[in-house]
């Protein structure tokens, strides 16, 4: 008998390793890009991301970085869909 919230493991969806691989690799990309400081880079490396299970991550580390220039309404929108 099934237990409530229990999902078996072969009825999950397949996760391809390879594509799992190559996001992990964009996203230390990422992280370097907004460490050193080139925004550009980041934010088109951030699109390649918007399916990785850290995007937010990546997301709430820009705009803490760049707090002071960040429009409110972009902040509660991130709030919204993160919280």
């Amino acid at each position: 008998m099934a237990q409530p919230g229990f999902v078996p493991a072969n009825t999950l969806p397949a996760i391809d390793e390879s594509l799992l691989d190559t996001q992990r690799e964009l996203y230390i990309e990422a992280e370097q890009a907004l460490r050193s400081n080139r925004p550009e880079q980041f934010k088109q490396l951030l699109t390649q991301l918007q399916n990785y299970p850290l995007y937010s991550y990546l997301q709430y580390k820009y705009y803490r970085s760049r707090l002071h220039h960040v429009d409110d309404a972009q902040i509660q929108d991130f709030l919204a869909n993160n919280a």
